[in-house]
């Protein structure tokens, strides 16, 4: 698979944090006025095949049996980056001692050539002997970890054709489904509201003491932790793309970690 190397730009951090939480108190205000939603919906589907799609998640989601062909590609990726992690220390160790073997040829090479002592060829002769040991080390780790990067490239090839496929087929998969759930009856239930809460028998202690003022107060508190509860949804976001990227694109980040924890503090 190829690596990942985005990094968080601080407009984008901060302008997710900005605009996210809005966006979502939008959405959530709309749905409420239109009622809940009738199953399956595209947009749903839509989400899952962007951020689960490679395992074949959109298809569970529209109950679709075809979502078990994305599991055996998806795992072979997995296989196939740990051996690619494992070759990874073998390139670092074979790579640092061909380098030392290199140094080594430096140092042996003679001050005159043309008057070494059998000594120094000795010496020089040996160095280069082992600088060229340590080359083939180097390149059979190298051909190892090329040849896992093959096959994983192929694997991610084919789910990558296999979602560009489900993009195109999702909305009348989704129509399909929505056919299927109208005739088995349960497309149709009653909208779910919000629980009725019982009126307060007892005096509010506070009646006396509310103003305007505190209504404001009151108002600004509430909308102000609703907008910074959809911040956890960021969280869900961000630390799915850092086990995506390590495990799946073998590309860790620093930022995930970074960002999440001023974004909490």
């Amino acid at each position: 698979m190829p690596s990942l190397n985005f990094v968080l730009p601080h407009w984008l951090y901060w302008g997710v944090l900005l605009l996210f939480p809005l966006v979502a108190m939008f959405l959530v205000a709309r749905q409420r006025r239109h009622g809940a939603p009738r199953e399956p919906i595209l947009f749903n589907a839509y989400l899952f095949w962007l951020t689960a799609g490679f395992m074949g998640l959109h298809r569970m989601y529209l109950k679709s049996w075809l979502a078990l062909l994305y599991l055996p590609f998806f795992l072979g990726v997995l296989y196939c980056n740990g051996e690619i992690r494992d070759s990874r220390e073998d390139v670092s160790r074979t790579n640092a001692a061909l380098e030392h073997a290199q140094a080594a040829v430096k140092h042996a090479q003679p001050s005159d050539a043309a008057s070494a002592t059998p000594a120094e060829r000795d010496t020089l002769a040996a160095a280069k002997a082992d600088e060229k040991t340590k080359q083939a080390e180097f390149e059979a780790a190298s051909a190892v970890r090329n040849h896992w990067q093959g096959i994983a490239s192929v694997l991610g090839g084919i789910i990558a054709v296999m979602l560009v496929i489900d993009a195109i087929l999702i909305p009348g998969l989704v129509r399909k489904r929505r056919v299927h759930a109208a005739e088995a009856g349960y497309a149709a239930d009653p909208i779910a509201h919000e629980p009725d809460v019982p009126p307060v028998v007892a005096e509010d202690p506070t009646l006396h003491v509310r103003t305007p003022y505190t209504d404001w107060i009151d108002r600004l508190n509430t909308k102000t932790g609703e907008f910074v509860a959809y911040w956890a949804v960021i969280a869900v976001f961000v630390y799915y793309y850092e086990v995506l990227a390590r495990y799946v694109f073998n590309s860790p980040t620093n930022w995930v970690h970074e960002s999440m924890f001023l974004m909490f503090g």
